[in-house]
């Protein structure tokens, strides 16, 4: 049941974020083209969606390379992710698995990097990357765009409701940090612009999970842009 529950929280992400362009807003305010988890991508297929609605995907699956650690505490013996270029920097118990997706939004292709750590079955980590074409949410209400991102995650197979969401500027850049539940589990992360490029941070979890893992977590991300 437990591992279920993450397929089943990265098969509703997928569903619902890279699903009908034709539902998709203004180009202003594109949905957000966020990943599975490298589990479900490749067999995942909107319901009901035209060949035009459905996104275009290419996947890959590379190692990751990651330098030591350096604070102490619960996340003392964590790895540190900072990709070249990526704009972030986060923390992992160990290494994360990164995998890649294209999908077609209405302001053209988003590519999308998903750096995903499954630990047991009713754990798992997340940092994603989607990168938007040039200029193409620069006059986007970013408001606007994170409450499609938040809601994109809600319904669907994983029945996740919003249970609460707050302000927070990270690095300079206004976000929003989210609380989604379900009778399953749980999801709770945050959501930045900078430029034409989304950053996520989220844990999936159940109730028998230590919050201060994920807290930690979550307070070991951050912007370098």
């Amino acid at each position: 049941m437990r591992r279920l529950l993450l397929v089943l929280f990265g098969s509703a992400v997928l569903l619902s974020a890279c699903g009908s362009s034709k539902a998709t807003p203004a180009p202003a305010t594109p949905a957000p083209a966020t990943p599975a988890t490298p589990a479900t991508q490749a067999t995942t297929a909107t319901p009901g969606a035209t060949p035009t609605d459905a996104p275009t995907v290419v996947e890959t699956s590379t190692p990751v390379v990651l330098v030591a650690p350096i604070n102490a505490g619960v996340d003392g013996d964590w790895v540190t992710l900072a990709p070249a270029a990526a704009g972030f920097t986060a923390k992992f118990p160990v290494m994360p698995t990164l995998t890649t997706q294209t999908a077609t939004t209405a302001v053209g292709d988003a590519r999308a990097s998903l750096w995903t750590y499954e630990q047991g079955g009713n754990l798992a980590y997340y940092v994603q990357v989607t990168n938007y074409p040039t200029g193409s949410l620069a006059s986007a209400n970013p408001v606007t765009l994170y409450d499609a991102a938040i809601q994109s995650m809600t319904g669907g197979t994983s029945q996740l409701t919003l249970a609460g969401e707050t302000d927070l500027t990270l690095g300079g850049h206004a976000g929003r940090l989210f609380l989604l539940t379900s009778a399953l589990g749980s999801l709770k992360g945050g959501v930045w612009i900078a430029g034409d490029v989304m950053y996520m941070v989220y844990v999936s979890f159940t109730s028998s999970v230590d919050p201060g893992l994920i807290d930690t977590f979550l307070s070991d991300f951050q912007l370098t842009v």
